[in-house]
Formats: C-alpha cells, sequence, structure tokens
C-alpha cells in the first residue's frame, strides 16, 4: 500500500497495483484501472517514489494476478 494525502491533508492508504496513470495537471491525478481518478495533495515526485518503493515488494507473478483479477470483465 501506498500512503497518499487528499487535497483537504486526510490520509488513506491505496493499493499500487490499481494504479493505471499519474499526470501533474497542475494537480496530481492518478486514474485507477477500474477508471476512477483520484486527485492527491502530494507531488508527482513523491506519488512515483512511493510506487516503485511499494512495487519492490511484488514478485511478477503476483504484479500479473492482481493485474488479471482487478481487469477481467464479466461476459
Amino acid at each position: 500500500m501506498i500512503e497518499l494525502k487528499r487535497l483537504n491533508g486526510e490520509i488513506y492508504y491505496l493499493n499500487p497495483l490499481l494504479i493505471e496513470t499519474v499526470e501533474a495537471r497542475p494537480d496530481v491525478v492518478i486514474t485507477l484501472i477500474t477508471g476512477k481518478k483520484l486527485v492527491v495533495a502530494n507531488t508527482l515526485d513523491e506519488v512515483l517514489a512511493a510506487f516503485q518503493s511499494a512495487m519492490r515488494l511484488f514478485t511478477p507473478t503476483q504484479v500479473a494476478w492482481e493485474v488479471f483479477k482487478n481487469t477481467r470483465h464479466e461476459s
């Protein structure tokens, strides 16, 4: 999990495997694989550093399984 800060200063935690994109425009916007967008008070560098640090804890197999599990669609 990565620690993030909402614009109101509230701290929350996000599973890094749910992140699809991170953009700075000018606020940092995180788009999840579900399509949901989160605007955070963290800088782009802070988000990327937290993401990279968290991802070191996962094996490639764990990452592949989580991505598969969170993106499969019901028929």
